[in-house]
């Protein structure tokens, strides 16, 4: 600061001061970017992550009801005509439950592999489903022995096949968080590190602000 001798005591402070109030300002500001992007980074391993990765579960819970339901009707046998369509209303219903919930998913914030992922979901359960139905026209029409065989030979591979790829959504969740939760941590230090340098610089301008005015730091 030698370009600072010719001031006056009174104009060396009157820069100090300027010089600090800029620099706050500059800190504040890239604080302050800082810390939107780590809300929006904590805002979307709630929303695009966490949320979606429960509405997966719930997809997966409805999957396994249904199969139950389906076993039912397979072994309709021993039960009345009456009890199936109960059955069939509650596999009907938990189809429109998945529905829902797949539509909720799907407008959420995905990443190519996402939608890759996901539109092959769509195709292995339209496929499930029709498989489905299959079972159900034969119950309805009381061809238990053709409902069994679909069941066997048919539904129980294609279900294995649509829990595999839920599998694989649930799996981007944790790898897409993951990298959320690492950006978030970059932008933490990132402010740790300005907090730091804010008080390094305050700490040597008020260091210079006590010489000029010729105070012993004791």
């Amino acid at each position: 600061m030698r370009f600072l001798n010719n001031f006056s005591n009174k104009e060396r402070i009157l820069f100090s001061f300027l010089v600090v109030l800029v620099l706050i300002n500059m800190l504040t500001l890239v604080t302050s970017r800082n810390l939107s992007d780590f809300s929006y980074d904590f805002k979307s391993m709630l929303e695009d992550r966490l949320i979606p990765a429960s509405d997966l579960a719930k997809i997966q819970e409805q999957f396994y009801r249904n199969r139950i339901n389906l076993e039912e009707l397979i072994y309709l046998d021993e039960y009345e005509y009456e009890n199936a369509e109960t059955v069939i209303r509650h596999i009907r219903e938990n189809d429109l439950r998945i529905d829902r919930i797949e539509d909720k998913y799907a407008k959420t914030h995905l990443t190519v592999d996402e939608e890759n992922q996901l539109k092959e979901f769509n195709e292995r359960f339209k496929n499930y489903r029709d498989i489905e139905n299959k079972i159900i026209k034969y119950i309805e029409h009381n061809k238990f022995q053709e409902a069994s065989n679909v069941y066997l030979h048919e539904s129980i591979p294609a279900f294995e096949k649509l829990l595999d790829i839920t599998h694989k959504l649930e799996d981007i969740q944790l790898v897409v968080g993951n990298k959320l939760y690492r950006h978030a941590q970059t932008k933490v230090r990132n402010i740790q590190v300005l907090a730091y340098l804010s008080l390094g610089i305050a700490l040597i301008i008020t260091a210079y602000i006590l010489k000029v005015l010729q105070f012993k730091v004791k």
